[in-house]
């Protein structure tokens, strides 16, 4: 008779942790949701120019994108439209 309380409860405590493990894995999936959303919103101004050639500064590379963009792209864009640029390394480098 103890032994079927034991095993019981056993089951019962197993169940229960089942059910707690399922309910944090669904909860990280979400927060895994919300990270990829936030880390995409974070992205949206963002763009990757390959093989433009910049030489030197922050502020060459701005002068350099934003003459890029008016003349090739004819977008009217200033310099001061531009938030931030840089130039990025070749995965070879990296």
């Amino acid at each position: 008779m103890i032994f079927r309380i034991v095993s019981w409860r056993c089951s019962l405590d197993r169940e229960a942790c089942v059910k707690e493990i399922d309910s944090v894995k669904a909860e990280a999936r979400s927060a895994i949701c919300a990270a990829n959303d936030v880390e995409q919103y974070g992205r949206r101004k963002n763009i990757r120019i390959r093989r433009l050639a910049v030489d030197g500064t922050e502020n060459d590379c701005r002068v350099t994108v934003a003459s890029f963009i008016k003349d090739k792209l004819q977008i009217n864009v200033n310099n001061e439209d531009i938030e931030s640029s840089h130039v990025l390394s070749r995965r070879s480098e990296q």
